[in-house]
């Protein structure tokens, strides 16, 4: 396969928020809620500024070496990277996602991807150094509908199961059911044997969901070295106490992320998350509850339980593991147990980070250098060259096929217009005004009324002629929509929608090494992957 590359800038495509790309352009209004730019030089900084203690690298190292052994398939490089991780000179980039069955979309593989393609550019600089590609399952998140399912070209693959709780700690059960799904549906290609004992051997021979995740991001990305972090750690949220406590009962976090919430509305800016008052759950079997400040203690939200403030207090010291930080202190969370430089993440993901810079100060946390993960959409040669043959740019094809219609139609010169016969309509009603005038004031209403009307069956009747005139388009409308199709399948974008295993199967396994070599995260663009043979 011959693989192209083409980056676009993003003011092109059009695919992320004003709040993003002023970020990225690095506008003034933004300059308040983040540390370091996210390029080369910012994370230089970063590098130079991190300071991370001895003591805490030890405990990093031997709760990753326990959680490696919970799978079979840690590479040897990724074991030589978590024992490097007690090294004063190494660091680590880190991203983090969803428990997704199979990854679910395909951004997933790009996140990934991208913090190994940082690691190894930092790693040319600064050879004297170690940078280490983290990937963080946020194995406590509890949203199984967003995670039980993952979509082909063809249908949706769902996980039937009722559980609840943390994702990480659910049950694989239901999961063979889906094997057996995708023994039937996948047998057209060379591929499909690889994906469907992937898919086996990360589901069937796993009890948990967290190690099934574990397995897979091993058997896809271990070579790399990348290191799969679980925060579900009672070890780790040891390190965490301190900021429990400061969330529970001084409500710390709620208080600074609101007063930065609101400057970012102030200039402009819709908050991505609100802060409230406790931003921790209450992790029991087979649940995830919310736990919140009343008068006279705390309270899950489910009413199933009530503390007082000391009870709280033992609770925090004495099993911390049984508190799972919210989307507000999970970042906390990862920059007190990593020793990390940057995080890679998503345009929503890195919208609700620019709102924490001033909690990671008021906690005494280091903040990291915000980096946008590698955005990225494969195009096949053949639609390219109708693109090119159609005068159309890469980045037309996030445009309605509707829009694009009318700019082939007026480029062909079959745009009818009635722009003539409305300036002359508009001077025989003038005309008309002035007669009226001079015989009777009181007809001039009357005339310009029927003006408007006029005017709007003119442009009623161009309409009506151009429509007319497209459908006769039929070929060129077909085939916008097949290229609408492919940027956009069912109306999302297509690292949004579709699953890893829609590219594997088309083009081998090898197009995740392709991907991992450009997968630049600091290129400030969208990357076009035009696949050729």
């Amino acid at each position: 396969m011959k693989y192209t590359f083409k980056p676009i800038p993003h003011e092109e495509t059009q695919q992320l928020s004003q709040l993003m790309r002023d970020y990225l352009s690095g506008h003034s209004a933004l300059a308040a809620f983040y540390k370091y730019t996210p390029d080369l030089k910012g994370l230089n900084q970063a590098i130079t500024e991190m300071q991370w203690p001895l003591e805490l690298r030890r405990t990093l190292t031997s709760a990753m070496q326990a959680q490696a052994a919970r799978t079979n398939n840690t590479s040897e490089l990724t074991l030589e990277n978590i024992a490097a991780l007690a090294e004063p000179s190494t660091y680590t980039i880190t991203t983090g996602h969803q428990l997704c069955v199979f990854s679910g979309p395909v951004f997933f593989i790009y996140k990934i991807a991208s913090v190994i393609h940082a690691c190894k550019q930092l790693q040319v600089l600064h050879p004297d150094k170690k940078f280490i590609p983290v990937f963080w399952m946020a194995s406590e998140d509890h949203d199984l509908p967003e995670a039980n399912h993952f979509f082909t070209n063809e249908k949706m693959y769902r996980w039937n199961t009722q559980q609840t709780g943390a994702l990480g700690r659910m049950s694989t059960e239901g999961l063979s059911e889906l094997a057996d799904e995708l023994s039937i549906d996948w047998h057209a290609t060379s591929y499909d044997e690889w994906l469907k004992a992937l898919f086996k051997a990360a589901y069937e021979q796993h009890t948990q969901l967290a190690d099934a995740t574990r397995y897979l991001v091993n058997a896809l990305f271990g070579k790399e070295g990348v290191v799969v972090f679980d925060g579900d750690d009672a070890t780790l949220k040891q390190l965490l106490v301190p900021v429990m406590e400061k969330d529970l009962f001084e409500q710390v976090p709620f208080q600074s992320v609101e007063a930065t919430v609101a400057e970012l509305e102030k200039a402009g800016y819709p908050a991505q998350v609100k802060p409230r008052p406790s931003n921790f759950f209450l992790l029991r079997a087979n649940q995830r509850v919310r736990i919140d400040k009343v008068a006279d203690g705390f309270v899950l939200q489910d009413g199933s339980e009530k503390f007082s403030a000391e009870q709280m207090r033992d609770l925090i010291h004495d099993h911390p593991e049984q508190l799972s930080p919210n989307v507000v202190l999970r970042p906390i969370y990862q920059q007190l147990v990593l020793p990390n430089i940057a995080y890679v993440g998503g345009p929503g993901e890195l919208a609700y980070w620019l709102e924490f810079k001033n909690m990671f100060e008021q906690l005494r946390v280091h903040f990291p250098v915000l980096v946008p993960r590698a955005f990225m959409t494969v195009v096949p040669e053949r639609v390219e060259a109708r693109m090119n043959k159609m005068q159309l740019q890469l980045a037309d094809g996030f445009k309605k096929p509707s829009d694009l219609l009318v700019r082939l139609q007026k480029a062909a010169g079959t745009q009818i217009s009635l722009a003539e016969d409305e300036t002359d309509s508009a001077r025989l009603f003038e005309r008309l005004k002035e007669i009226a005038i001079r015989t009777d004031a009181t007809l001039v209403p009357h005339i310009e009324a029927r003006a408007v009307y006029f005017n709007k069956t003119l442009k009623s009747i161009e309409n009506k002629l151009n429509k007319a005139i497209r459908r006769k388009m039929e070929t060129e409308q077909n085939w916008l929509q097949q290229m609408h199709a492919c940027y956009l399948p069912d109306e999302t974008p297509q690292e949004r929608h579709l699953n890893f295993s829609v590219f594997v199967r088309e083009y081998g396994p090898k197009w995740l090494n392709t991907i991992v070599e450009h997968a630049d995260p600091l290129i400030n663009a969208h990357v076009f992957v035009v696949v050729g043979n």
